[in-house]
């Protein structure tokens, strides 16, 4: 049995489930091989000696520079994983004190030189990880079936539009605000809710009875099964045009098409996948939405639809494990 090592800032969350403790758990049922140690308190000589490979998710701070020195020097196989681009996070997102400290860039850098395997959520996160290293693969987010239950098609949709969100994304709401509320006064029996972060500026523009704030569940699991309990028609991405944003991964797609929902995203290469409506800009987001929100139920029905087929094909967690599997496997694991 091979023992790997698992270092995760938060195991509940939602980039655990879907880049750490989510896919490692059914790796380890797929392979029958690995078992998982989880990283606590302090580490040292004792636990190094007894692993095969360790895994640090979305490293960045100095003890986690200090974990990849020490697998170095015991000769332990280090992966690391990363689903955001920590290198170049706007000045507006409330993190970017935190991650763009010369301190924290020069950690992102130094672990991923000393790396033997780097694993990341797309492609643009590939190509800019490539330049410290060159064993970088991609291994998209992955939906896992066991855990995100989808409800029957059957079970009619709801005329609303969701967003989901943390408080990062106040300027991509920002850049969008006029098209959502001019969508939101050409389609007086629609209604809106905010999932996550509480858009106060728009809100409070919004008739209380077509407007819903709902604060996020910090158990990733228990959140999905509330956003696909909402049956939300829509369900909107509206992010601002830059950098950071172009590395993220497409996790609304998946759960909007578990949510039984049509999603609005940019036309940007991680959005373009079957069944999702593209946008080029905040004038053309408000343009789409209102024609979403103007269309059918059965259009709605048939975009989702599409979009899930899609998902069931590609992007199911057994179908990006085997890949996960190979890798890990040719560095010793």
């Amino acid at each position: 049995m091979k023992k790997l090592f698992l270092w995760a800032p938060m195991p509940e969350d939602g980039t655990s489930l879907y880049r750490a403790w989510g896919p490692l758990s059914q790796l380890r049922k797929l392979s029958n091989r690995i078992e998982l140690i989880k990283a606590q308190g302090s580490v040292n000589w004792v636990d190094y000696v007894q692993i095969d490979a360790a895994f640090l998710q979305r490293p960045f701070m100095p003890n986690h520079r200090a974990l990849a020195l020490e697998c170095k020097i015991y000769n332990v196989p280090l992966i690391s994983d990363w689903d955001d681009d920590l290198l170049n996070v706007p000045s507006d997102n409330p993190t970017a004190r935190q991650y763009g400290e010369a301190q924290s860039k020069s950690n992102v850098e130094e672990i991923a030189r000393m790396s033997d395997l780097i694993t990341v959520s797309t492609s643009c996160l590939a190509e800019l990880k490539s330049k410290f290293n060159k064993n970088v693969h991609v291994i998209k987010n992955a939906l896992d079936p066991n855990l995100l239950v989808r409800l029957s098609s059957d079970i009619p949709m709801n005329p609303c539009v969701m967003w989901r969100g943390g408080h990062t994304h106040q300027r991509d709401l920002m850049a969008h605000t006029d098209s959502i509320m001019e969508a939101y006064k050409k389609f007086p029996s629609w209604s809106f809710v905010f999932m996550g972060y509480d858009p106060w500026w728009i809100r409070e523009r919004m008739a209380p009875e077509r407007c819903r704030y709902v604060p996020f569940n910090p158990q990733y699991v228990y959140y999905m099964r509330d956003l696909v309990k909402m049956r939300a028609a829509i369900h909107i991405v509206p992010l601002a045009d830059n950098q950071f944003n172009k590395s993220k991964s497409d996790i609304a797609y998946l759960e909007a098409s578990c949510a039984g929902s049509a999603v609005l995203a940019p036309n940007w290469e991680e959005w373009r996948n079957p069944g999702a409506t593209l946008y080029e800009n905040p004038d053309d987001f408000g343009f789409k939405l209102k024609e979403l929100m103007g269309s059918t139920p059965k259009t709605i029905k048939e975009k989702n639809q599409e979009a899930w087929e899609h998902i069931q094909a590609k992007r199911f967690l057994h179908i990006q494990n085997k890949q996960r599997l190979e890798l890990f496997e040719k560095v010793g694991l």
